[in-house]
């Protein structure tokens, strides 16, 4: 029998490595779930990351199916394709294999989404997501709101008798530990601990189901914070939770006349977008009104030129609090 070369032998355990990364987690019949992490626990948050650990204390039999779902916490589904959620880092009795990319892979065959794994020299291997979709307890696929469930047929035969002895999931970060494009998970808005399941069958025909919970928590504390060099993520605000950018204020303002005597009168109408917000109008360096609270509805304010305005150009600036101001001409005749 012939000896395979040990580039096809490298490829083939890389190859084997990934595929038993794929579904989030992999073990063999001896293992399970060891550890499931929130760096941010908050209600509602981006946690980064989202870990995921699955341990065995002996490297046979080796896995052949393997099912991870996850409770509560929003997976990315996977309809598009290309964006980075994650990584994965795994130890196999050759040596240790760390920050695999994991990406969305668009819609699956029969699933509404995929995961793709990419490894160097390797190639770029699908796990199955399916919202949706729990595991009983005999670890069968069972359809449950607000569960989401990642699944592989993972290879028995692997060159040089090489195991895969445990894999880390990481949801949220690069191979850095910096945040990814898009968001692999999202904590529940609500508290509480929420399952995390894996059942795997191994070539030897036994299978194992093991659980595991992560802990969402009211008024749990910030997370530390990403690692030096890393920009700064904008998909989380107050309490964790994805929110949009508040808009800032936006004032409009127009005056009833634009030329008038010594000792004329003009009003200025002013209303704020996206109020409400507080409002100055300015001359020079003097604030001549305040306008407390000014939303869409219009409030007005009287300028009156002066004797000594005579032939001037004024200028009357007007600056919502959070927004950017606005100036308005106006042109006083002579005497």
């Amino acid at each position: 029998m012939r000896s395979p070369s040990p580039r096809a032998a490298s490829a083939a355990l890389g190859l084997a490595a990934v595929l038993l990364a794929a579904p989030s987690v992999a073990s063999a019949y001896d293992g399970g779930i060891t550890a499931v992490g929130l760096t941010d626990a908050r209600p509602g948050a981006v946690p980064r990351p989202l870990t995921i650990r699955i341990a065995q204390p002996t490297a046979d039999p080796a896995p052949k199916d393997v099912r991870i779902a996850v409770q509560g916490l929003l997976l990315d589904p996977g309809t598009s394709s290309g964006k980075r959620i994650g990584s994965v880092d795994f130890e196999t009795t050759l040596g240790a294999f760390k920050g695999l990319a994991i990406s969305t892979a668009g819609p699956g065959d029969g699933a509404p989404g995929r995961w793709a794994l990419t490894a160097p020299g390797v190639g770029t291997f699908n796990a199955t997501v399916r919202p949706g979709t729990d595991l009983d307890a005999a670890g069968a696929p069972a359809a449950a709101a607000g569960s989401t469930l990642v699944g592989v047929s993972v290879p028995t035969d692997l060159p040089l008798g090489a195991r895969v002895t445990s894999v880390t999931l990481r949801l949220n970060v690069d191979d850095k530990g910096c945040a990814t494009t898009t968001p692999g998970a999202t904590n529940p808005t609500a508290p509480g601990a929420y399952r995390i399941r894996a059942f795997v069958s191994a070539s030897d025909g036994t299978s194992r189901v093991s659980d595991g919970a992560a802990n969402v928590v009211a008024g749990a504390p910030a997370p530390p914070a990403l690692p030096a060099g890393c920009p700064t993520p904008t998909d989380t605000g107050a309490g964790g939770a994805v929110v949009p950018a508040k808009a800032k204020p936006s004032v409009r303002v127009s005056a009833s006349k634009r030329r008038i005597a010594p000792g004329g009168r003009t009003t200025l109408r002013v209303q704020v977008v996206n109020g409400p917000a507080t409002v100055r109008i300015v001359r020079g360096s003097r604030t001549l009104k305040t306008l407390k609270r000014v939303r869409t509805a219009v409030k007005r304010y009287v300028f009156e030129a002066s004797r000594s305005d005579a032939g001037k150009l004024v200028r009357l600036t007007v600056r919502p609090t959070g927004g950017k101001a606005k100036t308005v001409r106006i042109r006083v005749g002579r005497r």
